[in-house]
């Protein structure tokens, strides 16, 4: 999602944060889109120099947690530093996510199966946009401060009730794959806004 909460200097910021990032980590970084959201959320609080040492940190804490398998499986890191991260990261999703609903029940994978949607679609959009596709902005800058705190771990939560919450919009208004994640995203942001 663009949120237009950054003016042209902003998104130059953005750019320029990214670029310089890249630039200056040994690791490579696969999952670029959610490291623009993550600099474009710190850059509504943070100068250009603290969002790039904030980040930079990031990945050194988030390098150091993955090099060991049992932090890993904590899912205390910020970024995945590889594709295989990436890919492992929107699998282990899919996996927790049939494994922990009540008493194994099926109906909304069994929807989303019957349109032919692959839940891996909804974990990419939810992880790589930081949950910003479904969150409106006064919620995203709180979830900021939960995803630096607790790492990746708070998007396994937060994509998880998403889903939980709007099971019945997904299985009664969301009948295409094509149009499941917008629907899903404009049903969720709206329900979010504070009354």
């Amino acid at each position: 999602m663009t949120y237009e909460y950054l003016n042209e200097r902003g998104l130059d910021e953005v750019d320029l944060i990214v670029a310089a990032v890249f630039a200056s980590s040994e690791e490579k970084i696969s999952c670029h889109k959610l490291l623009v959201q993550i600099v474009s959320l710190l850059l509504l609080y943070l100068s250009p120099a603290e969002t790039f040492c904030v980040v930079k940190e990031l990945i050194r804490s988030s390098r150091d947690l993955l090099s060991s398998e049992e932090m890993r499986n904590l899912i205390r890191w910020h970024l995945p530093l590889g594709e295989e991260d990436c890919t492992r990261m929107h699998q282990s999703f899919g996996y927790s996510y049939l494994m922990t609903t009540i008493r194994k029940k099926r109906s909304l994978i069994d929807h989303m199966k019957s349109i032919n949607f692959d839940l891996t679609n909804y974990s990419a959009l939810a992880f790589d946009s930081l949950m910003t596709e479904f969150l409106p902005l006064h919620i995203a800058t709180d979830f900021l401060i939960m995803f630096l705190v607790e790492g990746i771990k708070v998007v396994f939560r937060y994509a998880y009730a998403v889903l939980k919450a709007h099971k019945h919009f997904i299985k009664t208004v969301c009948n295409d794959s094509e149009s499941l994640l917008d629907l899903l995203a404009a049903e969720s942001r709206t329900k979010s806004q504070a009354d």
